[in-house]
């Protein structure tokens, strides 16, 4: 399996999810363990900046979740996103 740059830390690593876009599983972990994870509905509210963000796919039964790029009002390479939420920042290690 290649090695890819994180989405988020730009790190060489293993990618965690990609489509679209990928995450390492260190950020992944890192924004689980600080609870960052509030989905947003699409319904309810659209990224105001550019970027990648984590999506919520309804492929009929089932929900995907993975990485998506947000401009001009739409996550591109899909249209059935569901729910979003931003990346957390990545860690600060010193």
């Amino acid at each position: 399996m290649s090695t890819e740059k994180c989405q988020i830390c730009s790190a060489d690593s293993t990618p965690w999810i990609h489509i679209g876009g990928h995450i390492c599983s260190d950020c992944y972990y890192a924004a689980i363990k600080l609870k960052k994870f509030e989905w947003v509905r699409v319904k309810d509210k659209l990224p105001d900046i550019q970027g990648f963000y984590l999506v919520v796919l309804k492929l009929g039964e089932a929900d995907l979740v993975t990485v998506l790029y947000f401009k001009d009002k739409e996550f591109t390479f899909h249209e059935n996103v569901s729910h979003w939420m931003p990346f957390p920042k990545p860690p600060n290690e010193k």
